[in-house]
This record gives structure tokens, sequence and C-alpha cells, in this order.
């Protein structure tokens, strides 16, 4: 029997079908990519330039509205993408010590802030629970972000913010007890008299109740990049672990995450409608592509036992 090897026939064939195999795992790769981008893909709209990894957040909800005055606009967050924290902010931890903005951003990873103030015994908690949540479920480990709960309230204290903070650890750890069971939450709680120059340059407006003690506000995250600046807002008490992930990725400009997070930024920093054609018309390319591929090859290797 002739040695196939040696057949000058065969070999143009045998070509073909090492051609046509690896059409068929192109295909398939561009099949499987497109599955994961129309997986991944987050509705359009926001106010960011990558905002099609966004979900849609709810609306924050007031604390203690029936008690405002309806003939006022209700406090709600104004949005300030990509300001800047002014500089010489003078807050306090819950160890008494000044906030080292400089230090922060040297760490290099994105902040959250969560604004609030510590006598607040209805949405403020539900956030402060709702983002220690989201941030476990992230999947991003502790040490690639840093929770700073700000207070708005002047008369707020370290004093006042250790327990606190002592709680937000102990729920934490109760919560989440695969993430923070051993290792303590990267949360500060700060507070001091520039507590309302932090609430304006993040937009977050707030006001006294006149029926009761304490404010009435939106709630929400604000993600800052680590110098400072304003990256992404997530309204509402509860928050998408994805979203939040994207945000973070984000605003530590690729230096959290994995390169598929990267990638899927870079895909989402494209026109939305563009995006989803793209999207499909791979999906669609690919499925032909690996069809005709298979199709191809299994002729390929009729003919060749022949």
């Amino acid at each position: 029997m002739d040695d196939p090897d040696r057949d000058p026939e065969l070999r143009p064939r045998r070509v073909l079908g090492a051609a046509v195999l690896a059409a068929l795992v192109v295909g398939l790769a561009i099949a499987g990519a497109g599955s994961l981008l129309r997986a991944w893909r987050l509705p359009a709209g926001g106010e960011a330039g990558s905002s099609a990894l966004v979900e849609a957040i709810p609306e924050p909800r007031l604390q203690s509205a029936p008690q405002l005055d309806r003939r006022r606009a209700a406090p709600e967050f104004e949005q300030h993408l990509g300001a800047r924290l002014p500089a010489g902010l003078d807050l306090r931890d819950a160890d008494g010590h000044r906030v080292d903005w400089q230090a922060l951003a040297s760490e290099g990873r994105p902040l959250v802030l969560l604004p609030a103030y510590y006598r607040c015994d209805m949405l403020c908690g539900t956030a402060a629970h709702g983002a220690l949540e989201a941030l476990a479920d992230t999947g991003l480990p502790p040490q690639a972000w840093r929770l700073l709960l700000f207070s708005v309230d002047p008369q707020d204290t370290p004093a006042a913010a250790a327990p606190l903070r002592q709680v937000y650890r102990d729920y934490a750890a109760f919560a989440r007890p695969a993430v923070f069971g051993s290792t303590v939450p990267p949360l500060q709680l700060i507070s001091g008299a520039d507590g309302g120059r932090l609430a304006e340059a993040i937009g977050f407006h707030f006001e006294s109740m006149s029926a009761s003690p304490g404010f009435a506000h939106p709630t929400g995250l604000v993600v800052l990049t680590p110098d400072g600046t304003v990256s992404r807002y997530l309204l509402g008490v509860r928050f998408e672990p994805r979203a939040l992930r994207a945000a973070l990725v984000e605003a530590s400009e690729g230096h959290v995450g994995t390169l598929a997070d990267r990638l899927l930024l870079a895909c989402a920093h494209l026109e939305p409608q563009g995006h989803d054609g793209a999207v499909l018309a791979g999906v669609r390319g690919g499925v032909l592509l690996s069809l005709a591929g298979l199709v191809a090859f299994v002729g390929t290797r009729r003919r060749l036992r022949r």
C-alpha cells in the first residue's frame, strides 16, 4: 500500500483540511466572544462615556420623604462626572486621624464614597449594607477598592464613628463570610467640618428636616478614581455587583479586574448601536463560518479515507 504521506494528491487535501479546521476554531471563538458580549452588554444610556456597561439603577429613595415640604424640589444627586475633589479637605476618620488624600491616591485603588450621617436610622444603614454586599459580590478582592462613608452632619465626630464602624464590620463578616470572615473590609467612616464641601463637590444635595432631626437626601454611591476624580454614580440602596465591578475597573483605568473586564470596557466605548450591530454580525458570521467549516472538514475527511 502506498504511503499516504508521500502521495502528492493528498497533500493539498491535508492542507485544506487543516485550514478548514483552523477556520472552524476561529468561528467558534468568534461566536463564543459574541455571546459573551451579548450576555454582558447592559442597556444604553447614562451620563458617562462607557454607560453601556451600567445597568438601569432605581431612582434614589428619599429619607423621611413624607416630612418634606412637597412644594419644594426633593434633594437629589447632581452628577459631576469628571470633577476633582477640592484640595485641603479636613476630615477625620474613626480613630481621629486626618484623612490623607494623597496617601489614598498612592494606593492606586478606586474610592467608593457613600454620603450619609451617623445618626441616620433609616436608609443610610441600608445603603451601607448594600454597598458592602455588592462590593463583596463583585469578585474583586477587598484590596482592589476602599469604601468611604462620610457624614454631612457637622455634629458627627470620630467618637460616634468608631462604634458604627464596628457595626458595619460585623455585618460584613456576617453577610459575606467568604470574603470578610477573615479580612476586615477596607471601610472608613469620616466626618468633619468639610463634609459639606465634599458633598457639594460630588453634587450630593441634602437639607434639614423641619419636623424631625436629621436630613433629607438621596442615596447612592459615587465611584472615584484613585486621584479623586468622579467617575461613576450608582443610585439607590442596593447595587448590582456587575455594574459596580465595571465602575471600579473603569475608575482604576484597568489596574483592577481581568483582561476580560478591560476588553468589555473598551468595547463599551463604541457607539451603542454600532456595538450591537457588530456583536450580532460577529455571532451570525461565526456560526455560519463554523457550520461551513464543519461541513467542509467532514467532507474532506471522508474523501481522504476513500
